[in-house]
């Protein structure tokens, strides 16, 4: 295995450094399983705790106001989805907790992109997690604005894990929140991991 990754990691530098994209002196190497060897790109290491990413950029952990409010607005959301019969009634039920840049242009409804992928999905499994809802992990992202045009938004957002409820199986699924810098309330931004 330990030759695999030096092979796999040879080629990928050579590939990089032949279309300009890096020189091989700054590819890192793919560590053997088991060598000690950190083999993160950055993230979380649990408790909101700031890693550097693989850009080099530090985020900082959301303050606790923040992870309250995050929590206020993901138990909101989940009952929204688990109350509604129907997923058309879930989608009006959620749409003041979803940001704007998943609504159509009329901000009445979802756009059709997250009807069809990220919330049917969110609709189909939102039963499966507890209520009201655990956080298991926080993860800061690196984020600094969502939309486009009148959706446009700056702030950043943090990927909440939160955990199905007792005698379901399955891992704990991250759901993004966005802070905007305005201070507005902070609104679900991506829920297409449920």
């Amino acid at each position: 295995m330990h030759f695999y990754r030096s092979t796999l990691s040879a080629v990928i530098a050579s590939s990089l450094v032949a279309c300009g994209g890096a020189t091989a002196a700054n590819v890192p190497s793919l560590q053997p399983a088991g060598s000690g060897a950190p083999a993160s790109n950055g993230g979380s290491t649990g408790r909101g705790e700031p890693t550097a990413g693989g850009d080099g950029v530090v985020a900082p952990p959301p303050s606790a106001q923040d992870d309250a409010r995050a929590a206020t607005l993901l138990d909101a959301t989940f009952a929204a989805l688990v109350s509604s019969r129907d997923e058309a009634s879930a989608a009006r039920a959620a749409i003041p907790y979803l940001h704007k840049s998943l609504l159509d242009s009329t901000g009445a409804d979802l756009s059709a992109d997250t009807r069809t992928f990220s919330f049917k999905k969110a609709f189909a499994a939102a039963s499966g997690y507890a209520s009201p809802v655990k956080i298991t992990r926080v993860r800061p992202g690196k984020v600094t604005a969502i939309g486009f045009g009148p959706t446009g938004e700056k702030g950043r957002t943090v990927d909440y894990f939160v955990a199905k409820r007792d005698g379901v199986a399955g891992m704990p699924a991250p759901i993004t929140v966005f802070f905007p810098d305005s201070g507005a309330p902070p609104k679900v931004s991506y829920l297409g991991s449920l």
